[in-house]
């Protein structure tokens, strides 16, 4: 729909582990890095459609992400990991990301002090 109309606008929520890994979160590194990788290529297949492609890459953010994961054996986790608890809340975290929608910006990096090692 959107190569036909020649409009639209691509939103992929990564992590700041699609620029570099955190240890222990190696599966979950390789795979935002690979997000990373297939939408700077497909970025760069659309610019002529008039179709950006933003790239969102949060830090630590205070949701429940962790509280909902799972262990090894599937049992739930059910605790808040301390960096998470400590996160930007996610309201502001929302409103950061829309308003750099709004001007087309490629990629968003949103976040506290995680953010020191850009």
């Amino acid at each position: 729909h959107m190569l036909r109309t020649g409009s639209g606008h691509l939103v992929v929520i990564s992590s700041i582990t699609g620029k570099f890994g955190f240890p222990m979160r190696t599966a979950y590194s390789a795979s935002k890095h690979a997000l990373q990788g297939y939408f700077e290529a497909l970025r760069a297949e659309l610019v002529n459609d008039n179709i950006p492609v933003t790239i969102i890459l949060p830090g630590r953010i205070n949701t429940n992400i962790s509280k909902n994961a799972r262990t090894a054996d599937g049992q739930s986790y059910n605790r808040m990991d301390e960096g998470q608890s400590r996160g930007m809340h996610v309201d502001k975290c929302a409103a950061l990301i829309v308003k750099d929608i709004k001007k087309n910006k490629k990629e968003l990096l949103v976040g506290q002090k995680e953010l020191l090692m850009f």
